[in-house]
């Protein structure tokens, strides 16, 4: 809705610019819009319905009005432009300031600190801007210029959390990096190699029991995140204390013992808790890469024993 709104005011005032003779109009419509994004920006969304007991839509209209009165006998004159500026370039400022320190610091940190929202000083951007245009005889070219310049700055406000994340300092550094080398950065080393491993030991058109989704396996247990590092098997979740479904088809069932300490759901790590006869096991070492084959493929769960322990079971059929 809010972006609807940003359009409609941004269309409104394409058109106010080739209105001059409608110009009180534009302007108090636009000032009106000004000062209760003002309001709510440095109070909270739904502000004035709260503490005034009127409608944000019956605030807007009075507050319209008076404006209109106020442009009709009064024309804009050159400090009036300047002031309209200086709130502009304030509005874009604390707008930028507020998203950027936010995503490095915390989301309610600019709100505790300055007393303002961010994500509400968008609409104050715009229809400050909008005000400058139209009464500075500004061309449609300018004023496209304008707000081409006002999505920029929207668009990297928002991606600054994701350049954040995206950790480009370690990407510069690493440039000669292998594939397999990044990748182990981006997800986890024993993640991403026992993904490989089991890549290696599988054939592609096997069926795998992976454990209940949840943590501690937040990624071996997310089928659908899973699924990207061992297309084209087939995953299917199972039980943390049964295997929830037939072994009799499945190929595979996987010695997880969890990415994290976390727990969810009561969940804790080491998967399977239940025994499996297979026909062979081959365990898995994350930190030396080295691989053991049991030909026995018995697994027996030990509660007690809550010894890291990963590899792959396969089923007899």
């Amino acid at each position: 809705m809010a972006y609807i709104l940003i359009i409609t005011i941004i269309v409104i005032g394409i058109f106010s610019m080739k209105n001059n003779n409608n110009l009180p109009f534009f302007n108090s419509f636009f000032a009106s819009c000004l000062i209760l994004s003002l309001v709510e920006a440095f109070t909270y969304p739904g502000f004035i319905v709260k503490h005034f007991h009127i409608e944000l839509f019956l605030g807007l209209l009075a507050l319209f009005v008076g404006a209109y009165l106020f442009f009709l006998f009064l024309k804009t004159k050159k400090h009036d432009l300047l002031f309209i500026r200086f709130i502009a370039y304030v509005s874009l400022f604390a707008y930028l300031f507020g998203k950027v320190v936010g995503e490095i610091t915390y989301p309610n940190f600019i709100f505790s600190h300055f007393h303002f929202q961010p994500n509400l000083m968008l609409l104050p951007v715009i229809c400050s801007f909008l005000l400058f245009a139209i009464n500075d005889n500004v061309s449609i070219k300018a004023f496209t210029n304008i707000c081409v310049f006002l999505l920029i700055c929207q668009y990297l406000a928002s991606d600054f959390a994701t350049v954040k994340e995206n950790n480009i300092p370690f990407i510069l550094n690493n440039l000669q990096m292998s594939e397999n080398k990044k990748m182990e950065n981006l997800v986890g080393k024993t993640f991403y190699t026992f993904s490989e491993f089991l890549v290696e030991n599988t054939e592609s058109n096997s069926t795998i029991l992976i454990p209940p989704q949840g943590f501690p396996w937040p990624q071996s247990s997310n089928i659908a995140y899973f699924r990207y590092f061992l297309y084209p098997r087939n995953l299917i979740n199972g039980k943390e204390k049964s295997s929830g479904t037939e072994l009799d088809g499945v190929d595979y069932v996987i010695l997880d013992y969890g990415e994290t300490l976390t727990s969810e759901h009561g969940y804790t790590n080491v998967w399977p808790k239940f025994d499996v006869k297979g026909e062979y096991i081959i365990y898995w070492n994350p930190t030396t890469g080295e691989k053991y084959k049991d030909n026995t493929g018995v697994y027996k769960y030990n509660e007690n024993n809550k010894s890291e322990m990963w590899g792959i079971i396969k089923i007899k059929h």
